[in-house]
């Protein structure tokens, strides 16, 4: 039997009268009886308080930081959002001079397809004519094969904008939310979402693209 059970017995079978204990004696005596048979130390509760206080603190920190890092994300998806779009603009401005070029190409190509019909032409002048018709064809179909290289990298830029767009409305939204639950202001207003949102020729190229529709919802 541990020494401090035998001092509590001892006392519990002698009397308060023939072994005289302070009553506060006692409740130590007590206390520490219970603890050396596997019970809880007296200063438990100020421990756990300490405890709890530690965590709370890092649980805090811990949601701020995820915080911190959701809105740089944001920041990075809106920047790259806009880097598309910009991208997209050059992109677009290339196709339509593209286009531009191909039907003015067109036109010559015709005009001289219709010069080299022309009758009574010596045969010099034939020839030369039909050697500018020639000449304006083949331009012609760089033309044609140009814009259509630039259609498609208009596309891909469209596509490309309508993907990080989304990215970036998801990012911004998670940044808000746990703003929210920071209980800090939101660092993005509905606006700012809005500003981003992808247009319905970009939406229709990036549908184009197999397997890309899910990202879009």
């Amino acid at each position: 039997m541990p020494l401090v059970t035998r001092g509590v017995q001892t006392f519990l079978e002698r009397g308060p009268r023939r072994f005289l204990f302070p009553p506060e004696a006692l409740g130590l005596l007590l206390a520490e009886e219970e603890f050396s048979m596997g019970g809880v130390p007296p200063s438990d509760g100020l421990c756990k308080s300490g405890v709890n206080t530690s965590e709370t603190a890092r649980h805090i920190e811990e949601a701020r930081q995820e915080a911190e890092d959701a809105l740089r994300a944001a920041e990075a998806a809106r920047r790259a959002a806009g880097a598309a779009r910009r991208i997209s603009l050059v992109a677009w401005r290339a196709a339509a001079a593209a286009r531009q070029q191909q039907v003015a190409e067109e036109r010559t190509a015709a005009d001289a397809r219709e010069a080299a019909r022309q009758p009574g032409q010596t045969p010099a002048a034939a020839k030369k004519s039909l050697a500018a018709a020639l000449a304006a064809d083949k331009k012609r179909q760089q033309a044609t094969e140009k814009a259509a290289t630039e259609e498609r990298k208009l596309r891909a830029a469209e596509e490309r904008v309508a993907l990080t767009a989304k990215r970036a409305e998801d990012a911004m939204r998670e940044a808000n939310t746990l703003a929210t639950q920071e209980k800090v202001r939101p660092p993005f207003t509905q606006k700012d979402i809005d500003r981003l949102k992808p247009k319905r020729r970009e939406l229709a190229s990036a549908h184009e693209e197999t397997g890309r529709e899910a990202e879009l919802e």
